[in-house]
């Protein structure tokens, strides 16, 4: 997978000596003219680096730029793998269409087959009947029914006066009350069309749709409140293990298009507005037993979904499905794509004590825009050309009159093309039932249903084990004949499936350099090495002073953390805060040092890059890897590297990338990690854990399904046997040294099967998050064989 490496220009003897000459300090001239002085200008087989600003901010920028570009190629890509499979045949055509109904449940978390049974529960008690309403025969009920083994949905029956006509699952917007979408609530008939239906003879579900406030974001037990959406709120969790939303609200419309089906003969329908609408396509794409499809407001371009709320994000769809595919998979049944208006959203509360949402906003898809979408839908996935999907425009200035609209116009049109149901015409709105005396406390409800997802999440966390155990099986430590091997195949799904694999840079290097500032006993130089267009590589190398010539010496990759810069690390006229210039004092005792940039800094501006990334199957570390890549690439091609001697060293981040790029590229001899290992799942997903990342601002550190494929443990295997160090203060607020220990004790016994245990040690600490160095530094003198500078050789 490395990049192909870019020969140095040969260097003359004469460029050669003036490079030993530089820097030579008058009155010790025997001893430095046999020393490889680093040269005052760019460093020998590099250009000068000229770029002026903050090179930071142009490598976030540039990413940014790269995955827009990636971003906007995606509908032509999805394109071309149409026309293709329909060049080659019928059957191409049809596994293509598969392979996008797999790619599309993948992406939501849905795993589980369809349920065989379901049951509905009426959920009532002796102060609240489970019958709220009945008028003119239709009944309206609260009930409940069974998802997955530890997944109930709550919601409302509509049961029509008659024999049912067509069975309905209707989704109402985020946030939006099952009883006004049912149309029962007085004066707001407009917002709700379940009682319509029901009218019309349809035995209508209406399920819970958790929305976008934040009242019960937050554990009160533990003292942690945000004002992250509900929505956010549970995805955060469930995207670490391969789950999302959507996918769960997919699930419980399958449970209940079960039971729809079991309870009577005649075609199912699903429909819904907005976020309910984006439920409705996802669910009739995936299941064939619906009948038909109302999307509102819910159909359109998904190249901008990464500034939608967060709760929409998803890992690996967009070169595969966009909305045009999306209502392919439903054919040869019947689509209505109704353009309309719903509430917009302008991103979380601003409330006192309470952060950590992430931005978003959402507004009416406009008709236009759903449009040009509909343009791309192919037609002839619809023998029958009359069932082909219908675009309808029904975007009002009035939100009464586009709700008259809606009733008497597309629904009798979406019942009668969808399953042949003919429609007496409403010319106005059926009277509901009187509202109920005392009022149902629907925010409780809601809170109800976003804590069964909260325990479907954390029940997943705790048998997730399993899951990784099932993974690893082949990857036997006590087998060393067959470790390696199994070991390069699950580095490489690591690397594909979870971090995301971006291909080979299409640039040479082209490396830069200019002075930066000098040690007492080393000098520094900027250096930046080219990816992509817009996309480099870009750290500060420290080089001792005292290299002699043909001496090649370990380089330590010292990384920073979340908003740091290469020079915390280097700085060498103060001990810099938490990293206590770590790099600077392993150049001081003799090692060549290199500290890389890395792309998490400028707060959202960098967070912006996950939410643009995902959908395309890449994230941070995917440009982070091809960059470290490079850069040991580089290393390795000096003549003062010991090839075999590049370690890395991080901090915080720097500990996290300590974990994955070690773990993708065994270019790096070992790892240390600091200030950052732990049980990493829990800490992202664990809703007891006061740490935990779903109550911070942090919402790119989420990465899908990494729960049931690689914990931190895993990931110290991938870098096994190679030697590996944690760096854990006691007082460090990243965990608690209980996490730590537990998850390292299974890195321990790991490389105790592998016959190596020597090579792995955790270091505790009295101190917090900072790099300690007292026994890491000597840990690295005895991994990389190097006797520090002033350090005597010990006899023997």
């Amino acid at each position: 997978m490395s990049a192909a490496r870019q020969p140095l220009p040969k260097r003359s003897t004469s460029c050669l000596i003036v490079g030993v000459l530089a820097g030579i300090v008058v009155g010790s001239l025997p001893e430095q003219a046999r020393c490889q002085a680093p040269p005052s200008g760019p460093l020998p087989g590099t250009s000068l680096l000229a770029t002026e600003g903050d090179l930071a901010a142009k490598m976030v920028e540039g990413i940014r730029e790269h995955l827009e570009k990636k971003t906007a190629q995606a509908p032509g890509i999805r394109l071309n793998a149409s026309e293709q499979a329909r060049r080659e045949s019928p059957q191409a055509l049809e596994s293509l269409r598969q392979q996008r109904r797999n790619k599309l449940r993948a992406s939501l978390g849905i795993t589980e087959k369809a349920p065989t049974g379901t049951k509905m529960d009426w959920a009532g008690g002796p102060d609240r009947p489970a019958l709220i309403a009945e008028k003119d025969g239709i009944r309206a009920s609260r009930v409940s029914w069974n998802v997955l083994d530890d997944l109930k949905w709550e919601g409302i029956l509509l049961e029509p006066a008659g024999p049912p006509v067509a069975g309905c699952v209707l989704w109402p917007l985020a946030g939006q009350s099952p009883e006004e979408a049912a149309g029962l609530m007085t004066g707001k008939q407009e917002h709700g069309l379940g009682w319509q239906m029901a009218s019309h003879g349809c035995l209508v579900i209406v399920p819970v749709l958790i929305g976008r406030d934040h009242t019960y974001s937050g554990n009160p037990s533990i003292n942690r409140f945000t004002n992250q959406p509900h929505r956010e709120f549970v995805y955060r969790m469930l995207y670490e293990m391969g789950r999302t939303p959507l996918g769960l609200e997919v699930e419980s419309t399958r449970a209940a298009v079960t039971w729809l089906t079991a309870k009577q003969s005649k075609p199912v329908l699903v429909c819904g507005q907005a976020d309910g609408g984006r439920v409705a396509l996802a669910a009739a794409a995936l299941d064939d037993r619906i009948a038909g499809c109302w999307a509102r407001d819910a159909f359109g371009p998904r190249e901008k979904m990464w500034e939608e709320p967060i709760d929409r994000n998803t890992w690996d769809l967009l070169n595969h499905v966009g909305d045009a595919e999306l209502v392919e998979l439903i054919a040869p049944r019947f689509a209505l794509l109704e353009a309309c208006s719903s509430p917009g959203w302008a991103g979380p509360a601003k409330v006192p004590n309470r952060g950590g949402g992430a931005p978003g906003k959402l507004s009416a898809i406009a008709f236009e825009q759903a449009k040009s979408e509909h343009a791309r839908i192919d037609g002839r996935a619809w023998p029958e050309r009359q069932k082909s999907p219908v675009l309808q425009d029904n975007q009002k200035s009035n939100p009464a009159q586009e709700g008259k609209e809606a009733r008497e116009k597309v629904l009798p049109r979406f019942l009668a093309e969808s399953c042949g149901v003919q429609t007496k015409s409403h010319t106005q709105a059926v009277a509901p039932p009187p509202a109920e005396k005392t009022p149902y406390d629907t925010g409780a409800r809601e809170g109800r249903q976003l804590h069964q997802m909260i325990g479907h999440c954390q029940n997943l966390w705790r048998h997730s084990e399993k899951a990784r155990a099932k993974l690893w099986a082949q990857a036997n430590p006590a087998k060393p004949e067959t470790f390696g091997q199994e070991a390069a195949k699950l580095r490489d799904h690591f690397h594909q499936e979870v971090i995301g694999m971006l291909p080979a840079p299409s640039l040479p290097m082209n490396p830069k350099s200019r002075p930066w500032k000098d040690g007492k006993r080393w000098k520094g130089h900027e250096v930046t090495l080219d990816l992509e267009p817009g996309v480099f590589a870009y750290g500060i190398l420290l080089l001792p002073n005292d290299l002699k010539p043909g001496e090649k010496r370990p380089v330590v990759v010292c990384q920073h953390g979340l908003e740091g810069r290469p020079s915390d690390v280097c700085e060498p006229e103060k001990k810099t805060a938490y990293y206590n210039s770590f790099g600077a004092t392993l150049a001081d005792r003799g090692y060549i040092v290199f500290a890389p940039q890395n792309c998490y800094i400028g707060q959202d501006k960098f967070r912006v890059l996950q939410r643009l990334a995902n959908p395309l199957k890449l994230s941070l570390f995917s440009f982070i890897i091809r960059q470290h890549e490079r850069i040991i690439d580089w290393l390795k091609q000096q003549p003062w590297t010991d090839p075999d001697k590049v370690a890395f060293y991080g901090l915080s981040y720097g500990g996290k990338t300590a974990m994955r790029v070690p773990a993708v590229l065994p270019g790096y001899c070992l790892s240390v990690c600091s200030g950052d290992f732990n049980e990493w799942v829990g800490k992202n997903v664990s809703y007891e854990f006061p740490g935990s990342y779903i109550y911070t601002g942090e919402y790119e550190m989420m990465e899908f399904n990494l729960g049931h494929t690689y914990n931190y443990a895993e990931m110290a295997w991938l870098i096994a046997p190679r030697p590996f160090l944690v760096e854990r203060g006691h007082d460090d607020g990243v965990g608690i040294d209980e996490m730590v220990a537990w998850e390292f004790a299974r890195v321990r016994r790991f490389y105790s099967r592998l016959r190596q245990p020597a090579k792995t040690s955790i270091a505790f600490f009295a101190g917090g998050h900072e790099v300690h160095g007292e026994e890491s530094f000597p840990w690295l003198d005895k991994q990389l064989g190097f006797i520090p500078v002033g350090q005597k050789v010990q006899k023997p």
